[in-house]
């Protein structure tokens, strides 16, 4: 629990992530952001209609 603390809780927060050479995460945000929050949002649309 100490180290999820230390990990989790200490206010700093990821700005960069490289995967396979491609920067994925830039200033805090993942690079396809807008369509995975897109296709989210249709999910759950779809969800709360059946």
């Amino acid at each position: 629990s100490i180290l999820d603390a230390w990990i989790f809780a200490n206010g700093a927060s990821v700005d960069s992530v490289w995967v396979h050479g491609r920067k994925q995460v830039s200033g805090g945000q993942h690079a396809r952001r807008e369509p995975i929050a897109e296709r989210f949002r249709a999910v759950m649309t779809a969800l709360s209609a059946a």
